[in-house]
């Protein structure tokens, strides 16, 4: 399946006296290290906001979800523990919705009618 949600667990090194880089700064570093993409990244101002707090609760860890758009990333949420996701598939005599826990990359149960 290919997914334009997904979500991507990261460890970030703790601030130091050395490194006085803001989290954000810090966190876009770490996201395109471990993804290999190095794509324009974009963080919903909500989101934004949470991460400070959400990194010092967690240990400088945390879970982000990410969205593929174009030519870009998103990050569309952070510490989410269920990220569900739904996919239509049209046919000629059918159609078919699925739901989907995107954490598990596991399909949950699916509808069909004609």
């Amino acid at each position: 399946m290919n997914q334009i949600v997904s979500p991507l667990f990261l460890i970030l090194d703790k601030p130091t006296t050395l490194d006085k880089r803001a989290d954000k700064e810090r966190l876009l570093d770490k996201l395109n290290q471990q993804t290999g993409l190095y794509l324009p990244i974009e963080i919903d101002l909500k989101v934004l906001r949470e991460i400070p707090s959400l990194l010092r609760k967690d240990g400088f860890s945390i879970l982000l979800t990410l969205g593929f758009i174009r030519d870009r990333l998103k990050v569309i949420a952070a510490n989410r523990r269920f990220i569900y996701g739904v996919a239509i598939d049209i046919g000629t005599t059918n159609i078919v919705a699925s739901l989907f826990d995107l954490n598990r990359n596991q399909r949950i149960g699916h509808m069909e009618g004609a």
